[in-house]
């Protein structure tokens, strides 16, 4: 419950920052969903599915995300903050860099077993129309129980004005 306050505590402070960078720049609520498969051969993930919430003003992004990852042995879930800088080098693409953490719940046979998790990702976020982005990344996480996964990702992210 601790770790929970203290992820609630970073989401709000990282949206309050953003809405302050807000009267600077232009902020767009984002909603995506997310897909990605595990290319490292000696972690026991297979695939991800996922749901993200967040803001972006010009050149930086963050995402409240839940994720559900498919393991060969157990089934887990993430629910955490991810929060991206753009190098913006084009009008239609640009690059990111991203740090995420959160807590992830492992079920494992008939324990539920909770454990916090960090993690970083990059790629390209490419701009199809003013309100849809094609994003295709690689993500990694770092977690007590399992080996670090590095998944090749893709996400549809939708973004709006919320006025």
């Amino acid at each position: 419950m601790k770790n929970i306050k203290r992820l609630a505590l970073s989401l709000l402070l990282s949206v309050i920052a953003l809405q302050a960078q807000g009267d600077l720049y232009e902020t767009k609520s984002l909603v995506a969903i997310e897909g990605g498969y595990n290319f490292n051969d000696n972690s026991t993930i297979e695939r991800v599915y996922g749901f993200k919430v967040g803001a972006e003003s010009k050149d930086n992004r963050i995402f409240l995300a839940a994720r559900h990852y498919d393991l060969t042995t157990e089934n887990f879930y993430a629910y955490g903050v991810e929060f991206q800088h753009f190098l913006n080098f084009s009008k239609y693409v640009n690059l990111y860099v991203g740090i995420s953490g959160g807590v992830a719940h492992i079920q494992e046979s008939n324990k539920k077993i909770y454990k916090e998790y960090y993690g970083g990702d990059m790629g390209f976020n490419f701009h199809l129309h003013q309100f849809v982005d094609f994003e295709a990344g690689i993500k990694t996480i770092k977690i007590e129980r399992l080996k670090s996964p590095s998944i090749g990702y893709v996400s549809c992210i939708i973004k709006y004005n919320m006025d």
